[in-house]
């Protein structure tokens, strides 16, 4: 069996309620106070491998959570481009946009966002990021990255269809858990967090 831990980064210094995908941006304090919370009771084994997304939330984040430790930057953690949404909320979207929130949520066929990501080639880059889970030689990988990777890398792992990603909650600072073997992949532990309340 291996163990998947996939680990959200805390919240960051963005407005909340609005897409950030490829933008990047730092944690904020509060966000830096909930890392050092799950930092206090995270157990992960110093021989597991510590893989992170290339935006510095993430980093800022595995640098709290594995002080001292070596990590993998590996850019298909990195989070969906959400092109020309990046920063605005969903009213915004759906304003300035019409009808292209119900492809997306319908999963078009060639959608892509606006000035951003093609769904095929987010859904590609799950495919591959999967491929490299089951093919890495240890026991356990901890991967810091983001909701949208987490909510469908998870889908994907445990063979549900790409469309239940959006059935899944994956809050700032939380821990999923999948369990890989050779018949498949069983979800373990979804959207845990030590204290929820502390910063949602």
């Amino acid at each position: 069996m291996k163990t998947i831990h996939l680990l959200r980064h805390a919240q960051t210094v963005a407005t909340p309620g609005t897409y950030i995908g490829a933008t990047d941006v730092p944690l904020s304090d509060i966000g830096r106070g909930a890392a050092r919370t799950l930092a206090a009771v995270l157990s992960i084994p110093p021989d597991a491998v510590v893989w992170k997304s290339p935006l510095s939330r993430c980093c800022e984040m595995a640098e709290i959570l594995f002080p001292g430790r070596d990590t993998v930057t590996e850019p298909l953690l990195r989070e969906t481009d959400f092109g020309a949404w990046e920063g605005k909320t969903f009213d915004e979207i759906e304003r300035g946009w019409p009808g292209l929130v119900g492809q997306w949520a319908a999963r078009a066929p060639g959608f892509a966002f606006p000035e951003g990501e093609r769904m095929a080639d987010f859904d590609a880059r799950i495919v591959r990021l999967g491929d490299r889970l089951r093919a890495h030689v240890g026991n356990m990988v901890v991967c810091v990255t983001h909701g949208g990777i987490i909510r469908h890398l998870a889908a994907h792992l445990v063979n549900l269809p790409s469309s239940a990603a959006l059935l899944l909650s994956t809050d700032t600072a939380s821990v999923t858990t999948i369990h890989l073997h050779d018949e498949g992949g069983m979800l373990a532990r979804l959207n845990w967090t030590p204290d929820p309340g502390t910063w949602s």
